[in-house]
């Protein structure tokens, strides 16, 4: 009979391999020089196909069978048996050379889609992109999807068993809820004042705001870092060392402050799973929306609300002195939560964020049925952008080539960023019926907003699937009307104006 404890060790090695590919990764977006970018697509490439090799493992096909006879196992146990099997099932299906082709394929795509950018020209990223694509079409044949289908493997990868047929209702639902609050705010509210950050605001006195603000939401900084990438992410490396990154200009002073709020979210999940689940299914994140649920809740819920601004005032006002010293709070929060079209998704207003997120949804669709080529994806984007946000790009740079996820062949990755802005709207209601907390906020009481996170979400790790837990701590599926009514409150309150609950054309009225 084969011993759990065994069973663990060999669940540790794959978890290690994982994690020292993280490793590279992130020291690929961070600090490797340019020229070593050849030689780190040959590592990746290996330690991917050692990780394919020990995933497909026969192995594990007589550890699979052993347990599933045994009646001694907790519920815990045949969970992490559970998911590692739909894992495994899905890594079986993909051939070794594959893996390896796609791995490699990717590291050097990324090389190509930093000197597009740097270039402003998508055909420089063309050949790599094209052959990224190829390989995960394939990757998604080998998973038995077919060519009317592909998109679904992705989709499913990233967030688990979800299918254009579930993602289309949430988008065509959550659509008019943001056309709508946008139309109300341009029709009838009043631009925020901003001139006040129109300044040289010092890198040093950013960095020193991000590195402040960290330890006091809670991310302990003894068990992660941050850095500088292009590109801002998190990764874990353990549960010990979790990895964040920002990127500074010195012309936007709270771009930086607010990628670290959101990468700090995904900080904290990663941190808060069970130490006595590492390297199992249970010490991972339960799917990519959820994941981001918790990125976007402490960037907006928590950080762009009036009472977080009132109780971080002071420590911002005197770290960027003299600039802000005769600003109100009031100010800052009108500027924050500034609602305008723009072009990069990053730093769109939560009106408009899901508007970005539907563009490259549409263009991934159309993508994987083979309706048009990724030649004719700069001209399509810039369509989309002119239809849903009124705005063209004025180069390949500030449009197609300003997210990196297709380099990283990460497809189907988009959606999980409108529904992790679901997710968030609905975990905000839920923690409202049980903690009062803009009071908590306002005295920066961090403490139980995060423990209720990690008992409800962090803690269980994969335990539940995104559609059971979501029930389990809202008592409903998940509805988008609560993202409707965080709108509706956060922007009245922004705006002094009264905004439809749904996608319906606003009746003008006025505070």
């Amino acid at each position: 009979m084969i011993a759990w404890s065994t069973l663990l060790e060999k669940l540790k090695e794959l978890s290690l391999l994982e994690k020292t590919l993280a490793l590279l990764s992130w020291d690929q977006e961070t600090y490797m020089p340019e020229g070593g970018a050849r030689v780190r697509s040959e590592e990746i490439s290996l330690f991917v196909k050692f990780w394919h090799e020990k995933m497909c493992d026969p192995f594990w096909d007589e550890v699979l069978s052993s347990f599933s006879e045994r009646e001694d196992l907790s519920s815990d146990q045949k969970r992490i048996l559970e998911v590692f099997k739909r894992d495994r099932d899905k890594e079986v299906k993909i051939p070794t050379d594959l893996a390896t082709a796609l791995a490699t394929a990717v590291s050097e795509a990324f090389g190509a889609w930093h000197e597009a950018k740097r270039k402003s020209d998508f055909m420089v990223f063309l050949p790599s992109l094209q052959k990224v694509f190829d390989l995960s079409l394939q990757k998604a044949y080998a998973l038995g999807y077919e060519r009317s289908n592909a998109y679904d493997a992705f989709l499913d990868l990233h967030e688990e068993d979800l299918k254009e047929a579930d993602f289309d209702p949430i988008a065509s639902e959550t659509l008019p809820i943001m056309q709508g609050a946008l139309q109300a705010i341009q029709e009838y509210g009043r631009p925020p004042q901003k001139d006040f950050l129109h300044a040289v605001y010092s890198i040093e006195k950013q960095k020193s705001l991000c590195e402040w603000i960290l330890p006091r939401i809670g991310f302990d900084t003894r068990r992660g870092r941050l850095d500088i990438s292009p590109h801002p992410f998190s990764t874990t490396l353990a549960l010990d060392d979790v990895r964040l990154t920002t990127r500074y200009d010195e012309n936007d002073p709270l771009g930086s402050f607010y990628g670290v709020l959101h990468e700090a979210g995904h900080g904290l999940y990663e941190q808060g799973f069970l130490p006595e689940w590492e390297h199992t299914p249970l010490a991972q994140a339960v799917s990519l929306g959820i994941h981001e649920s918790q990125s976007r809740f402490w960037e907006n819920q928590i950080g762009r609300s009036f009472e977080f601004i009132q109780w971080i005032w002071p420590t911002m006002q005197g770290i960027f002195s003299p600039l802000l010293d005769s600003i109100t709070p009031e100010q800052m929060f009108r500027a924050v939560n500034e609602v305008k079209p723009s072009l990069i998704r990053t730093e769109a207003d939560e009106v408009t964020y899901g508007l970005h997120i539907l563009v490259r949804y549409e263009i991934e669709k159309k993508l994987f049925r083979g309706d048009v080529g990724l030649s004719d994806v700069p001209a399509l984007w810039n369509d989309l952008y002119r239809e849903y946000l009124g705005i063209t790009p004025p180069d390949d740079a500030h449009g197609v080539l300003q997210d990196i996820h297709w380099a990283h062949g990460s497809f189907g990755y988009f959606p999980t960023y409108l529904l992790g802005n679901l997710y968030a709207a609905q975990w905000y209601a839920t923690l409202q019926r049980t903690l009062d907390v803009p009071s908590l906020v306002q005295k920066g009481d961090f403490a139980p907003i995060l423990q209720w996170m990690r008992e409800n979400i962090h803690h269980h790790g994969r335990r539940y699937e995104a559609k059971v837990l979501v029930r389990r701590v809202s008592g409903e599926p998940l509805r988008p009307v609560y993202f409707a009514r965080y709108l509706k409150e956060r922007y009245e309150q922004v705006y002094g104006i009264s905004l439809p609950l749904s996608g319906e054309k606003m009746e003008a009225a006025t505070s």
